[in-house]
This record gives structure tokens, C-alpha cells and sequence, in this order.
């Protein structure tokens, strides 16, 4: 059976953030320990992710246009905000063969692959006060 590769993009993993990091490790643990479910997991961050405690044996690609701070990370969000699309992202995806992005936080329009978008919580219906209307 061939394996439908699927990205998750961390960009802000933060140790401070337990609820979003053990929904995320929950997760990819599960799925990493179903090795019949057809699916390889590619983590993809700007910063190592190594002292998170996601298995070990996933594949990880870390890439300065994720790394917060750094200038290819700028110049992927100017390009992003000219052209309604993550280029940079999405050509590191097809780079390294991903079929599928889980968790994105960008709109699906946004990349050539099924991308599957997630808001966390829908804090933006329980606390509007918190968000900025787009």
C-alpha cells in the first residue's frame, strides 16, 4: 500500500502552549503508532522539535522560512500577503513529496495540496474580544 505523506507545519511550538502541544502530540502519536494506517507523518518546523516528545523515527525537516525572526520567514509572508498564496510553503512541501497538509491555519486556497485547515477551540466564537474582525 503506498503511504499518503502528510505534513504538519509548526512554526510556533511553544513548551508554554500545553493544551495545543499535547492535542498535537496526542495525535501524531496515535497515528504514528498505527503503522497500517497508510499514512507517514512529516513534521516540519523552523526550530528544532526534537525536545517535544513526538516519536522519534518521523521524519522532520527544519527550514529557515518557518523559523520565526528570520528574514526568509519575512519574505515568505510578504510574498504570501502579494500573492494570496504561500509559495515558499508550498514548494518546500512538493520538495519533499508531502500529499496532504493536516492543521493548517491558512486558508486551503492558499496551497496546491488538500490542505486541511483547523482553528483551535473556535476561541473566536467563544471570545470575539480576543480577535481582530478580518
Amino acid at each position: 500500500m503506498q503511504k499518503i505523506r502528510v505534513a504538519f507545519v509548526f512554526e510556533d511550538l511553544d513548551s508554554n502552549w500545553l493544551g495545543g502541544l499535547n492535542y498535537f502530540l496526542n495525535l501524531i502519536n496515535s497515528a504514528a503508532k498505527n503503522s497500517d494506517s497508510g499514512v507517514e507523518i512529516v513534521l516540519f518546523s523552523g526550530a528544532g522539535i526534537d525536545n517535544f516528545g513526538f516519536p522519534l523515527d518521523l521524519k522532520r525537516v527544519e527550514h529557515k522560512i518557518l523559523k520565526r525572526g528570520s528574514i526568509f520567514r519575512l519574505i515568505r509572508k510578504i510574498i504570501e500577503k502579494v500573492s494570496n498564496k504561500d509559495v515558499l510553503l508550498n514548494m518546500l512541501l512538493r520538495r519533499h513529496g508531502i500529499d496532504m497538509l493536516s492543521h493548517s491555519y491558512a486558508s486551503p486556497q492558499n496551497f496546491k495540496i488538500p490542505a486541511v485547515p483547523w482553528i483551535p477551540d473556535f476561541q473566536h466564537k467563544r471570545l470575539p474580544q480576543m480577535f481582530e474582525e478580518s
